[in-house]
Parts: structure tokens; C-alpha cells; sequence
């Protein structure tokens, strides 16, 4: 019911530019942030249960079936797309947290940095999809910072060539 469009049919499309993705990857860490302090795990992130609107390209996660509380034990079986599932999941003696929904965000973030030719989003992916959650970003917050320092960086290069053309 939401007039939009899913995020693996930009990334497909090769419609994304840099200003769109960071407004893109922001605001799922914001609605990210959201979830985990009130301890649910999405446990199925991936470009296609993400929804952004016509209407301001504003952000919207969808299809909470999988989600659960990180504290809640009985529904920890395996579960969500494979491709974009933490190593953790697959491992019943492994605790859930919220790391799981960071590792699936790093690799949309690497997909979006292939499509992007971004090494500083390469870079963020990276650190996200480590195999060892404690290795990871601790939280979303820690990733919007990252990505507020390559937005700056981008804009300072911005700055420094229009300077220089004009």
C-alpha cells in the first residue's frame, strides 16, 4: 500500500546517485536504530523489503515476518534470505542481536557501493559484514556517523573543484 518503489529495483535499474543512496542508507539506519532500541531483530533485511516512495524517496522497511525481540528464544531457528543472512543466524549457539540486522545492511550497502563506485561505502560494508559480530559496527548510530563523514568529505570535494573551475 505504499506508492513507491523497492530498492533492489533501483540498485537493478542503475538509477541510484551518490545524494540518494546516503539519504537512502541514513534513513534504514535510522528506522534500524528505531527497532533495535526496542530490541527487535528485523532478521530479513534486503532490497526488496525496502520500500521508497515517489513521493520524497523516503525510506519505508516492510515485511516484519521474521523480525523478533533479541531477547525472546523460541523463534531463534534460521531464518530470512540466505544471501543476505549474518553467519550467526546459521548457528543455534550463537546469541541473536541486533549485529545480525547490521551485517544484512552491510551488504546492501556493498551492493549499492559496486553500483556506486564508492570505496568509502566499500569500506562501510566491510566493517559491517565481518564474520564476528563483536568485530562489526555496535549500532546504526556508528554508521550514520561514518556515512555523515563521507558526505562531508564529498561535499568539501564538491566545494574544492567548483573553486577551482571558477
Amino acid at each position: 500500500f505504499i506508492d513507491g518503489i523497492t530498492l533492489r529495483a533501483l540498485i537493478d535499474n542503475n538509477v541510484l546517485n551518490q545524494e540518494l543512496a546516503i539519504k537512502i542508507i541514513t534513513e534504514l539506519c535510522d528506522a534500524l536504530q528505531y527497532l533495535h532500541k526496542k530490541q527487535i531483530v528485523h532478521r530479513d533485511l534486503k532490497p526488496s523489503n525496502i520500500l521508497i516512495t515517489h513521493n520524497g524517496n523516503n525510506v519505508k522497511l516492510i515485511d516484519f515476518g521474521l523480525s523478533d525481540c533479541d531477547d525472546y528464544d523460541v523463534l531463534k531457528l534460521p531464518a530470512g534470505t540466505r544471501y543476505y543472512l549474518a553467519p550467526e543466524i546459521l548457528d543455534p549457539n550463537m546469541p541473536l542481536d541486533s549485529r545480525s540486522d547490521i551485517y544484512s545492511l552491510g551488504i546492501i550497502i556493498g551492493e549499492i557501493a559496486t553500483v556506486l563506485n564508492d570505496k568509502k561505502l566499500a569500506s562501510i560494508s566491510r566493517k559491517c559484514t565481518q564474520h564476528s559480530p563483536a568485530k562489526r559496527y555496535a549500532s546504526t548510530t556508528e554508521i550514520i556517523n561514518q556515512i555523515n563523514t563521507h558526505s562531508k568529505s564529498i561535499w568539501h570535494s564538491v566545494k574544492t573543484y567548483l573553486g577551482i573551475c571558477f
